[in-house]
């Protein structure tokens, strides 16, 4: 009988010790959360995102309450201390036509929603798509706080970590965003490798488990890797047990070394991922980890009933506006658009764009704008109308066109540097050498610059010390440009240029090629 009870005691003391918990993440959502169609080669996908996403965490709990009573008593109790977290690691707010109508706004609302109730999120590049204003009014508009570790300043909503406490064990969470990637003027990301040093070991003694919200794409960044897995002699036995990626959109999972795994589930909302892990209070480390994937796309995606209705107003709205007709009778107007991350330098839809800049600002004498900018393949529908929806897939990004004087070197330096950043231009002829390096990678020299005459009939060589004026978007004059001066706003919204550009009609192809 004792023996019984011991082995009982034993058992129980086990079970005790082991703690389940489920990480729900997402990351690169890019707006897809509002029934979106997204197009794949050979067919359309209807993307049911963050509704389906509710469905599933709403199942997962059930699941979870049903093998663990007391996880259901605790939610009852504390309102949120289940095991079940749900994370987000940047760019969900750009990216659709939704979310673009309420710069958005719309989707925050959505991933506010009790139905999900996110814990935390980090931001992506994307995150400042909208201009200062809408970034602090989305940080402060989010009931989750926003964690950025590697960022100089005071945001509304913006924490460096948060360490919350899940069935007794205590979990740290922070967050970086790639210091290259954002642009607003007054927001400075510092280096990521200082700040993990720095940040890392104090985490480490106030938790149990470290996660990492990183929208860094670090498959492609060896230095940072080697940042968050590598400390002093004297610091912890390890770093982060867990790092939520983005930004490379890639759907995988792998091991950075043997404390250390790294997961992030694709991008555009078709994905979603869970982690599920087992804690040992004995060992003081997490014994187990199962990585899954939930489709939140096509047929097998089952929207949250309640979710739905509850958006179904905002939805209809949406619908009516994406499909108000802009421009009529344009014919078989279309933009054949190659892959952004194709090795063929030319684009010609930003080609197109940046002529409609040029044409929209006759002051100037060149536009130049990052084709990664634009995004679209067609630019009148199947009736040979524009319409709001369409517009916003040839450039998701509406924003200020600026009218910039520059010297000709300053214009040569942008146009060079412009034939391995993907820049596209109007207004310029330019030749240029291309060769393989030993890699296989291309590089090209510029053999010859010229600016083209207003009537498109002369062509002179540009000088070193004349003026220049450039029409461009407000991201290429931060990012690349970078004033020395004051410069003149020529025109509030790009998307109107291009939408005035594109009621021309088909005439305009023959000048845009």
């Amino acid at each position: 009988m004792l023996l019984l009870l011991t082995m009982l005691f034993a058992f129980h003391a086990a079970k005790a010790d082991e703690v389940k918990l489920s990480i729900f993440h997402t990351n690169d959502l890019h707006g897809y959360s509002f029934a979106n169609r997204l197009s794949r080669p050979g067919k359309d996908v209807e993307v049911e995102g963050l509704f389906a996403l509710a469905s599933i965490i709403a199942q997962r709990r059930a699941e979870l309450w049903k093998e663990k009573p007391e996880y259901a008593r605790a939610f009852a109790q504390k309102g949120r201390d289940d095991g079940l977290l749900l994370f987000d690691s940047g760019d969900s707010t750009s990216g659709t036509f939704d979310c673009a109508q309420s710069q958005g706004r719309n989707l925050l609302r959505l991933m506010n929603s009790t139905y999900l109730d996110y814990d935390a999120c980090t931001i992506g590049n994307h995150a400042v798509d909208y201009g200062a204003k809408s970034f602090r009014e989305n940080l402060a508009l989010r009931k989750f706080p926003v964690l950025l570790a590697n960022v100089e300043g005071q945001w509304p909503n913006v924490l460096p970590y948060l360490i919350v406490e899940r069935m007794g064990v205590k979990i740290a969470i922070f967050g970086l965003c790639h210091p290259r990637s954002t642009w607003l003027e007054g927001l400075h990301l510092t280096d990521v490798a200082s700040t993990c040093r720095e940040l890392i070991p104090r985490l480490r003694q106030q938790s149990d488990i470290v996660i990492c919200l990183a929208h860094l794409g670090l498959e492609r960044e060896a230095a940072w890797t080697e940042a968050l897995t590598t400390m002093d002699d004297d610091s912890p036995q390890h770093n982060i047990d867990i790092i939520i990626d983005a930004h490379s959109h890639a759907n995988k999972h792998y091991e950075l070394d043997d404390d250390t795994v790294v997961t992030l589930c694709g991008c555009y909302g078709i994905f979603a991922g869970e982690i599920e892990l087992s804690y040992s209070r004995e060992l003081g480390k997490i014994t187990k980890y199962e990585m899954k994937r939930h489709l939140l796309a096509g047929k097998e995606a089952k929207p949250l009933p309640q979710l739905v209705r509850a958006f179904r107003p905002m939805r209809a709205q949406i619908s009516s506006l994406r499909d108000e007709v802009l421009a009529r009778g344009l014919g078989d107007l279309f933009i054949k658009k190659t892959p952004f991350m194709s090795p063929e330098f030319e684009d010609p839809a930003a080609t197109f764009f940046a002529q409609a800049l040029y044409e929209g600002v006759p002051d100037s004498d060149l536009a130049m704008l990052n084709q990664s900018g634009v995004r679209s393949v067609v630019a009148a529908n199947d009736d040979g109308n524009v319409t709001r929806g369409l517009l916003h897939r040839i450039a998701p990004f509406d924003e200020a066109v600026y009218a910039i004087k520059l010297k000709g070197y300053r214009v040569q330096r942008l146009v060079e540097r412009g034939l391995g950043k993907k820049f596209a231009w109007a207004g310029l002829k330019v030749k240029y050498t291309q060769v393989e390096d030993e890699e296989g990678k291309a590089q090209r020299t510029l053999d010859e610059l010229k600016i083209l005459s207003r009537d498109g009939q002369s062509l002179f060589p540009v000088e070193d010390n004349k003026e220049y004026v450039l029409a461009c978007p407000e991201f290429f004059k931060r990012v690349y440009v970078r004033p020395r001066r004051k410069v003149t706003v020529a025109a509030t919204s790009s998307k109107d240029l291009l939408l005035a550009y594109l009621r021309k009609g088909p005439s305009i192809f023959q000048r845009a090629k």
